[in-house]
């Protein structure tokens, strides 16, 4: 572990915290939340470093997830909470579409049977997956059930945040790995109309859509169809930063207090194994980092050089034992309802497929696009021959298109002039 610490975890995450630390007290925000559970590694980082350079800046961790954000949402706006509670995830069935709140006994029952429901277990397919939200949106039981959940939801998250500061004025700043910044969104609006006088800012590892006015984004930001996050692994790098806790499902009051409701699952062991051992060795690094550098010493644009490197390199040319280390994880969402895939090959490679496009072809991508030496493929333990073989085909794909689509408009245009001036065209 102390090996994988110093060549991937650090390399990849002390550039980020750095960042987000320092473009939050460039923009005059003095707090800086790190979302759960994304930022729980980031955030011993950036406590380190804020500690070796003596910035100015408030540090937090902040407990959140999509499930807990978008119920207590879902008081203020049910159809945005409906849509979010009926939506389709890795796995989707009428059991996990019923089980992301609670629902007193005997409903869940009933609503299968009036929505035509025979085995609750048995995925959906996307045409069934959107009828059954239809009827769900119409169904007076659940959402009286949605209503109640929501607008417990709603206390116990608004008292959590109010507790925690983001409600007492002022702005501040959300640090998470990004993608589609939907719990910045879902803070924003819970804050805006709980009290706070300005929503956060982002300060994202990345985002896979053009950036909003207010968020940043230190690696890639969606912008153009082959952007930097074509080649990036979002699944990796979610396992990478872990924390060594559950799930978030809710918010519950306990003395005074509010603090998270734990959705515990049996597949997350491994990866809560994995959190833990890594701890140790990553903070390690980052206080070796941290005494090598002093006042004056930030560059961003070298740290951005250091992150993309170490995180290329893993992910396209990750070392046996470095993968090894993954096998234990299992992905999933806080809307899947203890379904998981597995990270790397080894449990159910089949369920994998429809992520990967013509798998068996695709095992050999790293090789056509030069990302193995030395007939290292065969060594290779990533479901996807390489971790982001399918990253790079799709990115590969993408540019071919484009340039095939310039090409065939450019062609078109010429045969045009030809025809206007009475030239022959073959």
């Amino acid at each position: 572990m102390e090996r994988f610490a110093s060549r991937v975890a650090a390399p990849a995450l002390i550039p980020y915290a750095w960042w987000a630390m320092e473009s939050a007290r460039a923009m005059g925000i003095d707090r800086l939340y790190f979302l759960s559970r994304d930022g729980y590694f980031p955030l011993k980082i950036a406590e380190i470093l804020r500690k070796r350079l003596g910035l100015g800046i408030g540090l937090t961790y902040l407990y959140g997830s999509r499930r807990s954000l978008y119920a207590a949402l879902a008081h203020e706006d049910e159809a945005e909470g409906l849509a979010f509670f009926s939506r389709r995830s890795a796995f989707t069935s009428a059991a996990v579409i019923l089980g992301r709140f609670r629902l007193a006994d005997g409903a869940r029952a009933s609503i299968l049977k009036r929505g035509g429901i025979a085995d609750a277990d048995a995925p959906l397919s996307e045409g069934d997956s959107r009828r059954f939200a239809e009827f769900l949106s119409g169904d007076g039981e659940y959402l009286a059930g949605l209503r109640a959940a929501a607008g417990e939801a709603h206390r116990a998250a608004l008292g959590y945040l109010r507790q925690e500061g983001l409600l007492s004025g002022g702005r501040f700043g959300i640090a998470d790995s990004g993608w589609a910044g939907s719990l910045q969104r879902a803070i924003g609006r819970l804050t805006g109309r709980g009290g706070a006088d300005s929503g956060p800012v982002g300060f994202y590892v990345g985002l896979n859509r053009p950036a909003p006015p207010d968020a940043r984004a230190f690696l890639f930001d969606g912008e153009g169809p082959a952007s930097g996050g074509a080649r990036f692994n979002l699944l990796a790098y979610e396992a990478l930063a872990c924390a060594p806790h559950s799930m978030i499902s809710g918010y519950r009051e306990l003395g005074g207090r509010y603090g998270p409701a734990f959705a515990p699952a049996p597949f997350e062991e491994g990866h809560l194994r994995f959190a833990r051992e890594l701890e140790g060795p990553l903070i390690a690094c980052a206080e070796a980092f941290a005494g090598s550098i002093g006042p004056g010493a930030y560059d961003e644009a070298a740290l951005r050089a250091l992150a993309r490197r170490a995180l290329t390199r893993w992910f396209s040319r990750p070392a046996r034992e470095e993968a090894e280390l993954m096998r234990a994880i299992r992905i999933s969402d806080d809307s899947g309802n203890g379904y998981s895939l597995p990270l790397i090959e080894g449990d159910r490679p089949d369920l994998l497929r429809r992520e990967t496009f013509a798998r068996a072809a695709i095992r050999k991508l790293p090789a056509v696009f030069g990302n193995s030496r030395g007939g290292a493929v065969e060594r290779l333990v990533w479901p996807q021959g390489s971790f982001a073989a399918s990253s790079i085909a799709r990115s590969r794909l993408v540019g071919a298109s484009l340039r095939t689509a310039r090409f065939a408009r450019a062609a078109l245009a010429f045969a045009r002039t030809l025809r206007g001036r009475g030239g022959r065209v073959p």
